[in-house]
């Protein structure tokens, strides 16, 4: 069942506790603002998701380690999936 499930549930539920995680811990929360900024040369307020989309590439997701880091500490503290031995 849990490679069923290994579609969508777990990334939901990583997502869920990266924003719950990030609004319990606004210091956090505005440095991966500050590296989401900073990785695709924002200076000014976003408002348009397209804009932002339309500055999104493959080179500013790797120039965003404090989000990286974030994520793969949230996979760490909450897995998804618990670890299924054989």
């Amino acid at each position: 069942m849990n490679y069923v499930l290994a579609g969508k549930d777990p990334i939901a539920a990583t997502m869920t506790w990266f924003i719950y995680m990030l609004c319990k811990h606004p210091q956090v929360q505005d440095k991966v603002a500050n590296d989401i900024k900073e990785a695709m040369y924002i200076k000014e307020e976003v408002t348009n998701i397209a804009n932002f989309e339309a500055r999104l590439s493959e080179d500013a997701l790797e120039k965003m380690q404090y989000l990286q880091a974030t994520l793969a500490e949230m996979i760490r503290l909450y897995p998804a999936l618990p670890l299924v031995c054989a």
